[in-house]
């Protein structure tokens, strides 16, 4: 199962504080976690927030997916890192995408342009009066 780094709620009601944690993917937002790899504070002005930064970079190297919070949080933490990692990532699935294309050759374009569904004719009905 695919592993991603979420928030986990923390503190008071109406007084919440964040763990930024590594868990799988399938677990409850406050349910069992692998790892506390920081904190987010939404409540101080500004709102704070800290990283283990090794260990956050270990588990994006070993595949974990931040969720959309934790990214935009990663992007202010450590400015271009993410960014950078993702693009590389796009790079990689475009260039297998390229090569597989590439070992296919024409035979296989040809047979794919002949199955493309044709556009029905549709005929139109004059409305009686």
């Amino acid at each position: 199962m695919a592993v991603v780094i979420g928030l986990s709620r923390q503190g008071q009601k109406k007084l919440p504080f964040y763990r930024i944690v590594v868990k799988q993917k399938g677990t409850k937002r406050d349910g069992k976690f692998i790892e506390i790899v920081g904190n987010h504070n939404p409540l101080l002005n500004p709102a704070v927030t800290s990283f283990k930064e090794e260990r956050v970079k270990h588990w994006i190297s070993e595949g974990a997916i931040p969720s959309l919070l934790v990214s935009n949080l990663l992007e202010k933490s450590f400015p271009g890192y993410y960014k950078g990692i993702v693009t590389a990532r796009k790079e990689k699935i475009k260039a297998k995408r390229l090569a597989r294309k590439a070992k296919q050759g024409p035979v296989a374009k040809k047979a794919a342009v002949a199955r493309k569904p044709k556009a029905k004719k549709v005929a139109v009905k004059k409305a009686k009066k």
